[in-house]
């Protein structure tokens, strides 16, 4: 079972990682709604690939929502990306999928469902009950 948390900042990333049990359950980071044309997909890969640096046992997917920008959906591709989310024009999903898979990556047409840690006082919180841990007294 997968748990998805929205992030926007380096801290979120790690606060998803270091609460992930290991093995146990894959986290899924997702960028914002429309996240890869607000700072890039470049920034928003290397936050990951940070977290992943730090926390090398968590179980973890990377999704970036490129909302219905073809053009940023394919920078995302070259920059590492391989789960993208793009709810443009319908006739550009077959022609970004067949990019995608040349790299093994997955178009999305939506979202999934996610904790949004930006809404999240303590990022290492709000992480904890939808990954069924406890919160520490």
């Amino acid at each position: 079972m997968a748990t998805g948390f929205t992030f926007h900042s380096q801290r979120h990333v790690e606060a998803a990682l270091a609460a992930a049990p290991d093995g146990v359950e894959t986290v899924i980071l997702v960028t914002p709604p429309n996240g890869a044309a607000s700072a890039g997909p470049e920034i928003y890969f290397e936050m990951v690939r940070g977290g992943r640096a730090r926390f090398p046992d968590a179980d973890c997917d990377a999704m970036i929502d490129c909302g219905g920008d073809a053009g940023i959906a394919m920078r995302a591709l070259r920059c590492g990306w391989r789960h993208l989310v793009f709810s443009g024009p319908a006739d550009m999903h077959p022609k970004l999928q067949d990019m995608a898979d040349q790299l093994s990556g997955r178009l999305h047409r939506t979202r999934p469902k996610t904790v949004d840690l930006l809404t999240a006082r303590v990022s290492e919180d709000a992480v904890r009950p939808p990954l069924s841990i406890p919160t520490p007294n």
